[in-house]
């Protein structure tokens, strides 16, 4: 009878505790959709909390491990949490990487290269975001996967740099260059060629602001203009690393990118280092790097992305150099 009753009071309890944490859940789900302004009714709610508790549930494990020394980034349940994985890629990665038949051709230089000076004092780190004063902070793209748009504009803003800060417009892009749909296959290709061989003037954020849509094209208010074209590189063709660090201290980097990791959707801070897949399917840019070995973490390349100033490091994600998620092809404006 005497262990019966132990029985009945250990099930008591633990039905007591699954309660507490069922509650603190709830609790927990209801201030991130007042965070991040989310609105669910009925079955759509029960089935983002649902997703949210499985997300929530990978960050806790994965962050005690972070916590213990045995991993190199933490992850939260940030804006995307109530996101499957599948969900994620469907609604901000490209289903198919629009230029995936050009770079898996021969990859070859498509304007006459610039003159290039070796530089003797290359820096084993550089962050473009801090060296630009008033430097733009990462777009959020929304439901248009301009990710291309950003990217390009993005390197242009580095090629025009000589002090005075100028921000240009990625809408400008997705509203003007030829795209069959540009907010879910732009083509950075394209959009390099449309600037470079037709002579198209751009304009600045201030006259074309971001709106996640297509738009009327509209002639450039300011006519700026990139005379130089664009350079294709290859960073794994290098003979030396740090002739790949010279290339990003002189230019902001158009990458394509693969994620492929409920990781990376829900990154916080920290070196990712997950390993990637195969598939491309985003453009980032490359801001910056660190070589460095001593500073307490893995060395690492920098990407400004275009999901909000809310994920990651303040809208950018640190990536090892030792890992792949990063291509090795890729692009960048030639100085004017």
């Amino acid at each position: 009878m005497k262990n019966l009753y132990i029985v009945a009071l250990l099930s008591i309890s633990l039905l007591s505790l699954q309660l507490y944490n069922t509650e603190q859940l709830t609790d927990e789900y209801s201030k991130w959709k007042q965070h991040h302004q989310k609105l669910y009714q009925g079955v759509e709610d029960t089935y983002r909390k649902q997703i949210f508790h499985q997300n929530l549930q990978i960050v806790n494990e994965h962050n005690a491990r972070f916590n213990q020394g045995l991993e190199n980034f933490e992850i939260e349940a940030n804006q995307f949490a109530d996101l499957t994985f599948d969900e994620f890629s469907s609604l901000y990665l490209y289903s198919s990487y629009p230029d995936q038949e050009y770079i898996n051709n021969k990859y070859q230089k498509t304007t006459q290269k610039q003159n290039k000076s070796i530089k003797a004092d290359i820096l084993d780190h550089y962050d473009w975001s801090t060296t630009i004063q008033d430097y733009s902070q990462p777009y959020n793209q929304g439901k248009c996967l301009g990710s291309w748009a950003f990217a390009v504009a993005g390197s242009i803003e580095s090629a025009l740099y000589l002090g005075t800060y100028e921000q240009i417009s990625p809408q400008y892009l997705i509203n003007c260059v030829p795209q069959t749909n540009p907010c879910l296959e732009g083509s950075v290709k394209n959009t390099w060629d449309w600037v470079t061989d037709n002579q198209n003037y751009l304009d600045l954020e201030v006259n074309v602001v971001y709106t996640g849509t297509k738009g009327a094209c509209i002639p450039s208010m300011d006519n700026i203009q990139v005379l130089n074209g664009y350079e294709m590189l290859n960073k794994d063709q290098f003979v030396q690393d740090s002739d790949y660090y010279q290339a990003l201290q002189e230019h902001i980097v158009v990458s394509p990118l693969s994620v492929s990791s409920i990781y990376f959707q829900l990154y916080k801070k920290g070196v990712y280092d997950k390993p990637c897949g195969d598939n491309l399917n985003y453009d980032a840019l490359v801001v910056g790097y660190d070589a460095r070995t001593d500073q307490g973490s893995l060395p690492f390349y920098k990407l400004k992305m275009s999901w909000s100033p809310n994920y990651g490091e303040q809208g950018y994600v640190r990536i090892a150099m030792a890992n792949k998620c990063i291509y090795e092809k890729q692009s960048y404006a030639n100085k004017a």
